[in-house]
């Protein structure tokens, strides 16, 4: 009896089962074919839309404008891309379909989305979308679709995109990545897409082949134990790609050299130290005997060249104060040399040639305080340039104290 029972119940189950899989496999399949038939039909019309255009250019070229003609080939290659698009993401959803790599309502979904994509003239997702599907994921969208009025800019962008070439082949690759991220995030066209993908390629190769390159120019800069030099050069290539390194392999490789290299610096003998110290202090005395024994301008400016090749050293605060001296009696020489001039100016009677002189005197004054602009003297300078201008303003009442010519 409970045999009976439990046969009866086991049935029971099965029937009531039975039409609820049946549902679940109906909907799918009629959901399915929905997409595949809006798909077919979406298909169809962007076929008829290339050939209308293809027609257009064969039967109307005369009564076009240049402008027009540009436009419709822009539209054709437009449609090209999205049919080729399209097709090869259909194959590739049944490829993946067939082997079990998606279920039955993932490739439903993926199908639908791509379908979206088709017909709401999101084209620059589409290349992004492919990526996608090899991943078995949906994707989210990665650009936002652009205004109708922004997406008619072919001309525009063809000057961007070519500006960017120019730049690639000038060897100008960080310029290059910089603007192509900005153009990046403002694609309107699958055609713009893949170009700037390509491009993109380009860049990065080119990066790295110059990365290599500095990299084995440090190498042979270690073979020659100099490690102060190679360390320098890696310094360079680490801050100068930091924001846009190529590869990351590339990027731990520089920065693998930099933190030994760094260590290796910090192992220098004693000795070496000392005899690094003993060249800045014989270069420090030479400066301050050039300095104290200076005849002219001339000595005074290699004083001040040693002094600012102290920077960074052990001796860098003591070339700090000199290296303000040295500045200071630069500008008092030459404030000097002026005065003299302004000095002739004042006792010419031919105003043409007064004036030429005062003008001469002016620019002096202002080159001092623009090549030394912390001097001490910078205040008394600025009211000597005033005083000069009154006296170019009695002879040439119009003279632009903005101008010096």
């Amino acid at each position: 009896m409970k045999k009976i029972i439990y046969s009866f119940v086991f049935m029971l189950l099965i029937f009531s089962c039975a039409p609820k899989y049946s549902r679940i496999d109906n909907d799918y399949v009629r959901k399915l074919a929905n997409i595949e038939v809006q798909i077919r039909i979406h298909l169809e019309n962007l076929y008829e839309k290339k050939l209308q255009g293809a027609q257009l250019l064969e039967t109307k070229r005369n009564l076009l404008k240049p402008s027009d003609i540009s436009e419709i080939k822009n539209q054709i290659k437009i449609l090209n891309a999205l049919i080729k698009e399209h097709e090869y993401t259909l194959s590739l959803l049944n490829a993946l379909k067939s082997q079990g790599a998606l279920s039955n309502e993932e490739y439903r979904k993926l199908l639908q989305f791509h379908f979206d994509l088709l017909t709401s003239n999101k084209f620059a997702l589409l290349f992004n979308f492919n990526s996608y599907i090899q991943k078995n994921t949906i994707p989210t969208p990665l650009l936002v679709p652009k205004k109708e009025e922004e997406q008619k800019k072919p001309s525009a962008e063809s000057e961007k995109i070519s500006t960017l070439r120019a730049l690639i082949a000038n060897k100008l690759l960080i310029q290059a990545r910089v603007m192509h991220n900005q153009l990046s995030n403002q694609v309107t066209s699958v055609e713009e897409a893949q170009t700037l993908r390509e491009l993109s390629l380009e860049i990065n190769s080119g990066m790295t082949e110059e990365i290599e390159a500095k990299i084995q120019q440090a190498e042979n800069l270690i073979t020659e134990h100099k490690i102060q030099e190679a360390y320098n050069m890696l310094l360079e290539v680490r801050n100068t790609y930091k924001d846009v390194w190529p590869q990351e392999e590339t990027r731990l490789k520089v920065e693998n050299y930099v933190s030994t290299l760094a260590e290796n610096l910090k192992d220098i003998s004693m000795e070496q130290r000392i005899g690094v110290y003993d060249d800045q202090k014989v270069v420090f005395n030479e400066a301050v005997a050039i300095y104290e024994n200076a005849q002219n301008s001339r000595n005074l400016l290699d004083a001040l060249q040693k002094f600012e090749s102290l920077q960074g050293t052990t001796f860098e605060d003591e070339a700090h104060e000199y290296i303000k001296k040295t500045k200071d009696k630069l500008a008092q020489e030459e404030r000097t040399e002026a005065a003299n001039i302004l000095l002739q100016a004042r006792k010419m009677k031919d105003a043409d040639k007064k004036k030429e002189t005062l003008m001469k005197a002016l620019k002096m004054l202002r080159k001092i305080n623009k090549d030394y602009p912390e001097n001490s003297l910078r205040q008394k300078i600025e009211q000597n340039i005033a005083a000069v201008i009154e006296e170019i303003r009695e002879i040439d009442p119009s003279f632009d104290a903005g101008s010096t010519e």
